[in-house]
């Protein structure tokens, strides 16, 4: 009777423990939800600050001057191409406008290029004294190659800009979705205007650089899909604004 009565009440502290156990589990469980909630919160935070650091150096003095630049440069070959394609409609046009556009760049790169000339002079020093003679000079102290790059460098500012949003989004550092929101516009109408160009820095120089801006016209790519299949179904519903951020908004 005695040993019957300890075995029966000996099972208690097993249910007790399983009880502890249980609780235990709730509390971790608990614990984990919160630090994931946390962890939610501190990637949100860090994501925000990601996009407004990116919005900074969009809006910086020079990104701003480099976009006037753009945007009057397009103005021209606008005014150029339709003076020079009267019989066009408007998409045939538009797409004149992005050869042209890309043609302009190609012929500002290659003057560019030709500041990778060789080099005749006998020393490192005969060389640094043609430099500071070229700067010491009335005129001509800044060569037509070296004109070039200037331009072409403010005029392309921009693709940095764009490739390093690209490459941030590839690395699932920022969700592709926010860019697309933001951004679309922009990354679409810099897509159409520079591809043309960008095919040719692919190609052109002493080595095939493929990669060169390929994250860009990729996501330019599934931008332009998304925005078509968007205005599928939509394409009944009028649109009221919106569209993210534009080259020169």
């Amino acid at each position: 009777m005695i040993a019957n009565w300890t075995l029966n009440w000996g099972s208690v502290p097993d249910w007790l423990m399983a009880g502890i156990a249980g609780v235990a589990a709730w509390i971790a469980l608990s614990q984990l939800r919160s630090a994931a909630s946390a962890a939610r919160d501190q990637a949100q935070i860090a994501r925000a600050s990601l996009i407004l650091e990116l919005d900074r150096d969009f809006e910086s003095p020079e990104m701003r001057e480099s976009r006037t630049a753009l945007r009057s440069l397009r103005n021209e070959i606008e005014s150029f191409t339709r003076r020079e394609h009267r019989d066009l409609d408007n998409d045939a046009l538009h797409e004149e406008m992005n050869r042209n556009f890309s043609r302009y760049m190609n012929a500002l790169w290659r003057d560019f290029r030709k500041a990778d000339r060789k080099v005749t002079n006998n020393s490192l020093e005969s060389l640094l004294k043609l430099h500071l003679d070229n700067q010491a000079s009335d005129e001509g102290a800044i060569q037509p190659h070296e004109r070039a790059g200037i331009q072409y460098l403010r005029l392309t500012q921009i693709l940095g800009w764009l490739e390093r949003v690209s490459h941030l989004v590839h690395q699932g550092l920022i969700p592709k979705e926010d860019i697309f929101l933001l951004y679309d516009a922009l990354f679409i109408e810099m897509g159409k205007w520079f591809s043309g160009h960008i095919k040719l820095r692919q190609e052109d120089g002493p080595k095939r650089n493929p990669d060169f801006m390929r994250l860009t016209l990729q996501l330019c790519a599934e931008m332009e899909a998304k925005r078509l299949a968007n205005q599928k179904e939509a394409e009944k519903i009028p649109r009221t604004g919106g569209g993210g951020v534009r080259a020169f908004g």
